[in-house]
């Protein structure tokens, strides 16, 4: 996917741009700054690293009063299974990710959930989707390759987040100025969207 933009950039007939990315998104801007350096001049990254060795300290069972369980990280890798539970009721998971990774569950409303819920709906849509998952590994082996990044990286994350994703981030990149917004969840793009407005035209300018 880092190529696809970094070819869709040329496309368009930009010799480099800036990138923003959260989430799996966030996985992406960092490997194209990895792959593509020539193409990008800063990054952006919200609330996820690139895939490294400590995604498989991920619990399987949540730690008493653990404030984080990606228990959909496994899920998400089982063959079949989840298109035979979901198609037909994606907008329960849908809810279920929003209601337990928002502060403020009305930041997206329900017109929102039900366009997710719909894109997520079939089999393909779903297998597709959790291809990102089942690519994780291999997301992994490549990082072990990658020189640690160079050019200005912008990394904002969640309190809860932040630390893990704080100290990762020193160690895959050079130039890194690290930001927490508080009073927010993972979601922070859509809850705290002015807040996160100023801190990107601070940074890319």
């Amino acid at each position: 996917m880092a190529a696809d933009i970094a070819a869709l950039a040329g496309a368009l007939g930009y010799a480099k741009v800036n990138v923003v990315g959260h989430d799996m998104g966030s996985m992406v801007a960092y490997s194209m700054a990895a792959n593509h350096p020539a193409v990008v001049n800063k990054i952006a990254m919200l609330d996820v690293d690139h895939p490294n060795s400590s995604y498989y300290e991920f619990r399987m069972l949540p730690a008493p009063g653990a404030p984080f369980h990606p228990w959909w990280f496994a899920f998400n890798q089982v063959a079949q299974l989840p298109e035979q539970l979901v198609t037909g009721r994606s907008r329960f998971l849908v809810d279920w990710m929003f209601d337990n990774l928002l502060v403020n569950k009305a930041a997206i409303n329900d017109f929102d959930r039900a366009v997710y819920a719909l894109a997520y709906s079939t089999p393909d849509a779903i297998r597709g989707g959790n291809g990102w998952y089942k690519a994780l590994g291999q997301d992994i082996i490549d990082n072990e390759t990658y020189a640690r990044v160079t050019i200005p990286v912008l990394g904002i994350a969640h309190d809860v987040f932040y630390p893990n994703f704080a100290a990762m981030l020193t160690q895959q990149a050079t130039n890194v100025q690290l930001v927490q917004i508080d009073n927010t969840g993972h979601y922070f793009v859509e809850e705290q969207t002015q807040v996160l407005v100023q801190h990107l035209r601070a940074f890319f300018g």
